[in-house]
């Protein structure tokens, strides 16, 4: 064999190796990843109690969830920009809920998880770091947007995973390009990032989300929609059959935490 041929098949050997490595790595991370995002789903049927304070527009409005009453009474209006609602608002947003409701019990198929939004087959490992001393990990994916899915190859999605912990961190969508989701309407950008952190030790729940479109419709008119979301006061709410252990939800239940009827369960 020429000698040179030989040096070079010497250098290129660990080189093979190397990749061969870093892909079967990639693999087994992003395997990781979508055990954690099926253990994600499997909390579709689990219910919370939280509080959620949202800020749209000059709108600041919070609402208290309460998992454990039937859908249209769930969610509870507790102030508009710092202001108890009159009988008359608190009526309005009842009909609103309501409506909600027996439009989504019209609609097929299975209640939506936030895991939902990934498709788990486009997973792709793209970096690790370091930060606060625990490992990070990046992943890409395509999102499925349902109804608008032939714009998922548009929005630039990614995934900020804490390996040692098994916790979703953090999912973040933007647009690469404008698109049109609807006639006369243009997307020229379009951001959404949801934090997530972990409650009882055992489930993910979101505690933040944040939103921003801009654009136009009607070939002449501009929007700019802001939407900001922070979740607070998580409980666990029992499961029909009662075979949560009492000791750990009296554990998961914080300081002035309500029960299905807006009754405080705890104090400090």
């Amino acid at each position: 064999m020429n000698h040179k041929l030989f040096v070079l098949l010497l250098t290129l050997v660990p080189l093979l190796a190397t990749a061969q490595a870093t892909d079967a790595d990639s693999n087994d991370k992003e395997a990781q990843l979508i055990k954690t995002i099926e253990d994600l789903r499997a909390q579709r049927g689990v219910e919370f109690n939280y509080h959620r304070e949202s800020k749209v527009g000059d709108t600041t409005r919070v609402e208290e969830y309460l998992g454990a009453n039937e859908d249209g009474y769930r969610w509870q209006l507790v102030s508009e920009n710092q202001h108890t609602p009159s009988k008359a608002r608190l009526e309005e947003y009842r009909e609103m809920r309501v409506t909600e409701a027996k439009a989504r019990a019209k609609e097929e198929g299975p209640s939506q998880s936030l895991a939902d939004l990934i498709r788990v087959d486009s997973l792709e490992f793209i970096g690790e770091s370091v930060e606060n001393g625990q490992s990070v990990w990046q992943f890409s994916f395509k999102p499925k947007l349902d109804d608008f899915s032939e714009f998922a190859d548009e929005i630039e999605a990614r995934i900020t995973y804490l390996p040692n912990t098994d916790l979703l961190q953090r999912i973040a969508l933007k647009n690469k390009t404008e698109f049109s989701p609807a006639t006369s309407v243009t997307v020229e950008h379009f951001s959404m990032e949801i934090e997530f952190q972990r409650f009882a030790e055992r489930y993910t729940v979101p505690i933040s989300m944040k939103q921003n479109a801009q654009g136009s419709y009607l070939f002449f008119k501009d929007f700019h929609d802001q939407t900001s979301r922070t979740y607070s006061d998580y409980s666990l709410v029992p499961s029909a059959d009662e075979s949560n252990d009492e000791n750990e939800l009296s554990a998961a239940n914080p300081c002035g935490s309500s029960d299905n009827k807006g009754s405080l369960t705890s104090s400090c």
